[in-house]
């Protein structure tokens, strides 16, 4: 059982979550984690990211699975690199845990560096789509930005 000092994960509850997270990341077969990804080449993945699985674990996720977990267990068990003493192999950008989508991640410092910068100059462009329920006029087109 994990246990909470105010909300603070004390050093015993916290490698009892390291072990508990491993193995439920090792309970996802490599073909499980293959699944998800679409696209791989010598410095990047593409995933197919599913409606609820996070990216990155947070304050909230602690104990859930991550696409970031999925993606070092599968460059693990593939023999890939999966860190340097500088870099770790990470996602360019976010999607929120109910949201599915396609997403990149760097498997080098200098692919990292190279999406970061298209993304940063507006080369990458990201379509959004909503599954509404209801009556919905035939055609509709947002051009704004959304606010919480």
């Amino acid at each position: 059982m994990i246990t909470r000092d105010e909300n603070v994960l004390t050093e015993k509850s916290a490698s009892n979550l390291t072990v508990s997270k491993k193995q439920k990341v090792a309970s996802h077969s490599l073909e499980k984690i293959k699944s998800l990804l679409i696209f791989e080449d010598d410095n990047r993945l593409v995933w197919n990211k599913p409606a609820g699985l996070v990216v990155h674990p947070g304050d909230k996720h602690t104990g859930d699975i991550s696409l970031h977990d999925m993606m070092l267990s599968y460059l693990q068990q593939t023999s890939q690199r999966t860190a340097s003493h500088t870099f770790k192999p990470a996602f360019c950008f976010r999607i929120d845990k109910d949201t599915s989508g396609l997403i990149i991640s760097a498997k080098t410092y200098e692919a990292l560096q190279w999406l970061n910068e298209q993304i940063r100059d507006r080369k990458v462009t990201k379509y959004y789509r909503a599954i509404v329920e209801g009556v919905f006029p035939k055609e509709k087109t947002m051009d704004a930005p959304l606010f919480k």
